[in-house]
């Protein structure tokens, strides 16, 4: 009976709180605007270079500055 009593008591002291559900409703709350303000930036540009054109237009410009970089255009 007493082992009983020990860890009830146990698991009664090491359980959480209110405090601890408010403090991690508190921080997703925190992490999910966070998560839509980059998922907002990132947006605009994910979807300009998930157009075909735009993607060989930026591979091309990639290419012409690698190559002046490189020496190969002077």
């Amino acid at each position: 009976m007493a082992q009983k009593v020990d860890g009830m008591s146990e698991r009664m002291l090491t359980s959480p709180t209110q405090a601890d559900f408010q403090s991690l409703a508190a921080r997703v709350a925190l992490l999910e605007a966070e998560k839509n303000r980059t998922d907002g930036a990132k947006g605009v540009f994910a979807a300009v270079m998930r157009s075909p054109m735009a993607a060989w237009a930026a591979a091309i410009i990639a290419a012409i500055w690698g190559a002046f970089k490189g020496g190969l255009l002077k």
